[in-house]
């Protein structure tokens, strides 16, 4: 007993099965995209996050800077920080 196909017949099959691998195909692009997406908005967040804390640091520098052009505090600093003193003072280190 011999088994034939007609032509129409291969074409179903093979529209079949390009339909399948096609969807097979989409799927999984769609999941991976998905899944990049997901990755990208939790960088996106640590980003964010690391973005804040920059423009408070540029704030409090900001505010820093307002501060240091008052003439007592300059001078307050420059002891503190350089260790300058002015003419006749005397300086106590404890250790």
């Amino acid at each position: 007993m011999k088994f034939y196909l007609s032509w129409s017949t291969l074409v179903f099959i093979f529209i079949g099965i390009a339909i399948f691998f096609a969807f097979t195909f989409s799927k999984n692009t769609y999941q991976g995209i998905k899944r990049e997406y997901r990755l990208f908005e939790v960088k996106k967040k640590e980003l964010q996050a690391i973005k804040e804390g920059i423009e408070e640091e540029i704030l409090q520098k900001e505010e820093y800077a307002q501060k240091i052009k008052e003439p007592a505090i300059l001078i307050k600093v420059t002891k503190e920080k350089m260790g300058y003193v002015e003419p006749g003072e005397i300086i106590f280190k404890f250790e």
